[in-house]
């Protein structure tokens, strides 16, 4: 099982259940970009891809931007900060 460290773990879990807000700093031109994204089934659109799920490099997250509509990258610790703007209700 990967090890991974405790802010990655925070901001999936918080990106797993909430539209988050957060900026972070691209890592090829330092350059510092502002998202709201989520990972939460309730806004991310059904895919019908039937190719097998990538592992992706240490660090890096995969997320839905609301704001364009499309899938966006990022490595965990180029995240200067992050706060959930609206938690999702999950049924139990």
């Amino acid at each position: 099982m990967e090890i991974r460290n405790v802010k990655e773990e925070r901001l999936r879990a918080v990106l797993s259940d909430s539209i988050v807000n957060l900026s972070f700093r691209k890592l090829k031109t330092d350059q510092i970009r502002h998202m709201t994204c989520t990972l939460s089934d309730e806004y991310v659109p059904k895919s019908e891809n039937t190719k097998p799920e990538r592992k992706e490099p240490e660090g890096l997250i995969t997320v839905y931007d609301l704001d364009v509509k499309g899938w966006r990258r990022f490595y965990a610790d180029r995240v200067i900060e992050f706060e959930a703007e609206h938690q999702v209700d999950i049924e139990v």
